[in-house]
């Protein structure tokens, strides 16, 4: 699912046909061709560099839904390249220019919706300015059609088909990689489950024991250990027998008159091998035999 929006979110923002980078370019652009001006810079993040294009467009551009302001500094950059370095309106960038050893800062005016590259985007002429070019230069051509451009003239030809295409294998990569992280991380969770739960039952193993000589059905004992999540929904009370003897390490307690008695706070009693008797023997309505003797 996600391979496939991505995919289609990569189509939906291209919105040229060819796009020639120029080699040798001629001395004005085809005709039904629109110019730009294009310096690939470096980005580096922890260790590696990454290759952003900052591109020169006029204005009134058709192939990219970019609002660009005068100044050579004034940017907007791609929706890809913001989420990847975390950027938004008003921050500061710098790039890198591995070939003249300069660095280039830039403050974000906008952020424009584009996916299939990290772009940086300004006016063509205040990108000829900064970085010396001529004041008709051009070496990227955008357009709808085929403008049959002399193969000897460029360094590579992209269309809308090869972004396409690039992006499915992506998504055919990301695909895979998304499901063995989904088995992986239910099988740990499966795991890790089970062991919370075997360690839980083991260690109450003795205390279930004890509640089960005081009546309490399996269907009880299970919502108490096993349904926690659920305890909201169990009975707020369970009714102990009239009638009741239960041994504590050699000391027989008896329960005289009938009680409510809480599984938790009997779980808790139990637990620490104790009873009633010797905490609240008032309240609890307990008595010992011992006692009775004496």
């Amino acid at each position: 699912m996600i391979s496939r929006l991505f995919k289609k979110q990569n189509v939906e923002d291209t919105h040229y046909e060819y796009m020639y980078t120029y080699k040798y370019p001629t001395e004005n652009p085809p005709e039904g061709g629109e110019a730009a001006y294009a310096k690939t810079l470096k980005k580096e993040v922890y260790g590696y560099n990454w290759d952003v294009t900052v591109l020169g467009l006029s204005k009134n551009t058709k192939y990219f839904d970019v609002d660009l302001k005068n100044g050579k500094n004034r940017v907007a950059i791609s929706s890809s390249f913001a989420e990847k370095y975390g950027y938004g309106v008003g921050d500061e960038i710098v790039l890198h220019d591995e070939e003249n050893d300069i660095d280039y800062g830039f403050t974000v005016d906008s952020v424009t919706q584009y996916t299939p590259a990290f772009y940086v985007f300004m006016t063509i002429d205040d990108a000829r300015e900064l970085f010396g070019a001529g004041s008709d230069e051009y070496n990227v051509v955008f357009s709808d059609k085929d403008l049959e451009v002399d193969p000897a003239r460029l360094y590579a030809t992209t269309t809308k088909a090869d972004i396409e295409s690039a992006a499915g294998i992506f998504a055919d990569q990301m695909r895979s990689m998304v499901i063995m992280i989904v088995i992986i991380s239910t099988l740990i969770f499966v795991v890790v489950m089970y062991l919370m739960m075997k360690v839980m039952i083991d260690r109450s193993a003795f205390s279930i024991s004890l509640i089960k000589v005081f009546g309490f059905r399996t269907k009880e004992i299970r919502k108490l250990y096993l349904d926690g999540n659920r305890s909201s929904h169990m009975p707020a009370t369970c009714k102990a027998y009239n009638e009741c003897s239960v041994s504590f390490s050699g000391v027989k307690c008896k329960l005289r008159r009938q009680a409510d008695i809480c599984p938790m706070a009997l779980g808790c009693a139990l637990r620490r091998n104790t009873c009633p008797v010797f905490h609240n023997q008032q309240s609890s309505g307990w008595q010992t035999e011992q006692d009775r003797a004496g």
